[in-house]
Formats: C-alpha cells, structure tokens, sequence
C-alpha cells in the first residue's frame, strides 16, 4: 500500500503515484489471467478483501475477468499537457493545480467523446 500511495518522496509527485498504480493493476490484472491464478482464488480474495471493497459477486467477478482479460494488452495512455501551478485560495494558504489549456481540454475531450462514439462538443473555460 506504501508504494501505491507515496507522492511526497515521488520526483514525479501524483504522476509517479499514478504509475505505481498503473503498474500495480497491471500486475493484478496478468496474475488473474493465469490459469494458476484460479487455483489460489482463494488467498487471492482473502489478500484482497483486506484492501478492497466491492459490491461485485464472484460470478461476476470472474465474467469481468473472462471478457476483458485481454484488455490489459489494448492499454492506451494519454498525457494531458499542463503547467504546474500554486495558487492562494481565500486563506492565503497556496492550493496545487495542474493547469490545463483550453486548447489541450477540447483536444482531450474531442478525442475520448470520439472513442465512445458521442457528438462532439465544445469545452467552456469554466468547466
């Protein structure tokens, strides 16, 4: 859990963090792909009934994994491009953001409403 969550220590701060974590479902995701996975179930869920919460039953659970097992090969990554920035709030204590442009937002956006087949739509300032 340490490594999932430290960001302080991280040079990359939440990004490094976001990796980990990446890494970490990945892992999950090509052990519960394993043939060998299936016979350890068991300890498997013990481990991870520590650690998660879910409202899924098993069954369910397995038909997830039978359908997207694969899916862990089809990963698509993609890097938002924004600034960092430290900004007061009302208390005059300094609050981090990462700054994004409009430009990169409806960039963003035009490309993940394309993926799921919706219309495009444009990205206020506000939003």
């Amino acid at each position: 859990m340490k490594f999932s969550r430290m960001r302080h220590d991280d040079p990359e701060g939440d990004f490094g963090r976001q990796k980990r974590q990446r890494e970490i479902i990945e892992s999950i995701l090509d052990e519960g792909a394993s043939i060998s996975s299936l016979w350890n179930y068991d300890n498997i869920f013990d481990a991870l009934a520590k650690n998660v919460k879910t409202n899924f039953t098993f069954e369910e659970m397995l038909g997830i994994q039978s359908q997207y097992k694969d899916i862990r090969k089809n990963i698509e990554e993609l890097k938002v491009e924004g600034e960092n920035e430290w900004i007061p709030n009302e208390s005059g204590k300094n609050i981090y953001y990462y700054s994004v442009k409009n430009e990169e937002r409806q960039k963003l956006s035009d490309l993940l409403r394309n993926h799921l087949e919706l219309g495009q739509e444009m990205v206020s300032a506000g939003q």
